[in-house]
């Protein structure tokens, strides 16, 4: 489809036309204006932005991306643990610090920080 075709094809959907409407007033195939709209969405889709930073993730990038770097994809779920899809996680207490945390199988502490101190701690205990 050229880039003529696209616009037609866009400004008759937003008039509220059907695909196959659509499809028989451009003379572009049913199959050909399913995927235009499959792949362009809507415009958010095509501008979306990082769920931490808000910087836009340009155009062209895939559909499951949700982020512009590996760093602002960390920070987001350690501030955010509730909103990951695991109905297996579980709300645990550290031993340690006290800080709650949440995790997908049993444990007892935190970080590995607070491990090596409850180590510290039970071997001076035994000195």
């Amino acid at each position: 489809m050229t880039d003529l075709e696209k616009a037609r094809v866009d400004e008759l959907r937003s008039q509220g036309l059907t695909y196959q409407e659509v499809a028989k007033r451009t003379g572009v195939g049913l199959s050909t204006v399913k995927m235009h709209f499959l792949r362009m969405k809507s415009p958010d889709a095509r501008n979306r932005t990082c769920l931490l930073c808000g910087k836009s993730l340009g155009k062209d990038v895939p559909a499951k991306k949700k982020f512009c770097t590996d760093k602002c994809r960390c920070r987001y779920w350690a501030a955010h643990p509730e909103r990951l899809g695991c109905a297996e996680r579980h709300l645990f207490d550290c031993p340690v610090c006290g800080k709650r945390f949440y995790a997908y199988k049993p444990a007892k502490f935190c970080s590995l920080e607070c491990y090596h101190r409850s180590r510290r701690k039970a071997g001076q205990k035994n000195a």
